[in-house]
Order: C-alpha cells, then structure tokens, then sequence
C-alpha cells in the first residue's frame, strides 16, 4: 500500500457521565479547527494497538483514566482540509463509550475548556468535522 493511501485510524471517547458527554473546546490557536469543540482522542501512532492509543489519548487531552471502554461504531472519511500533511487522507475514526474511574478534568495544553452536554447543548457548538454525527449516532443508540 502507498504511503498516501494509508488509512490514518483515530480513536474519540465518548465519556458518560449522568446522560451528558465530555467535550473538550480545541485552542484558539491551534492550526487545525481553532477553538471548536471535539470528542477527546486523537491519532494511533505506527505500531501502537488501538487499547494503548485510546487509553494514552484520553490521558494525554483530559487527564482521566477509563474503565470498560467499549466500542459503538466508526465512520470512514476523506480529509479534504487541515494541516497539508493530512490532506487527502482517508481516515477511520473508531468511537469508544467508556466511564472515567474520576471526574477531576485536567486539559492539555491543545485545549482551553471543557463541556459536559446534552444532545441539546450541542446544538449551538462550533464543532469539529465528524462531530455531531457521532454524538448524534451515540444518543440514538441510547434510545
């Protein structure tokens, strides 16, 4: 398989907590999506199964340790903006339900504020690509 068609796997939590999920708002000054609101995750890096990626993302951008992630679906994308590294890429972002062992948020530094939501709270939300469908499809599911 050629480099650039390589699938880049990603992995979001969906973290519950009394029928409301973690957002997390991405810096002003990021480079990509600057100051929308995303599902905590990111990139599995070469070699890394996807247990060790999830767990080390959730970590790394909340500062929680999970139990009992599960997972509930995924969706296939093409990159069509973003950082020019990523361009053209497809992408396969796998989604995790999961409870936090503690509620004690601790952001890093590529995000500014936290959300716990409602399906209505994010009706308003500046959100990232893939976003309100996922959590949209997440609290279907619920149902």
């Amino acid at each position: 398989m050629k480099n650039k068609d390589k699938v880049i796997i990603v992995l979001r939590a969906i973290i519950v907590k009394d029928d409301r999920i973690l957002l997390v708002k991405r810096d002003e000054n990021d480079r990509w999506m600057p100051g929308r609101w995303e599902l905590p995750g990111g990139k599995a890096d070469e070699g890394e199964n996807l247990e060790e990626t999830f767990e080390r993302e959730v970590l790394e951008e909340v500062g929680l340790n999970i139990e009992n992630p599960s997972f509930i679906f995924s969706f296939m994308r093409d990159m069509e903006d973003g950082p020019a590294q990523y361009k053209g890429k497809k992408y396969k972002v796998l989604y995790y339900e999961c409870i936090p062992k503690t509620l004690d948020v601790k952001l890093s530094p590529e995000h500014e504020e936290i959300l716990w939501a409602t399906q209505r709270d994010i009706a308003g939300l500046s959100l990232t690509f893939g976003t309100i469908d996922a959590i949209n499809k997440f609290f279907k599911l619920q149902k």
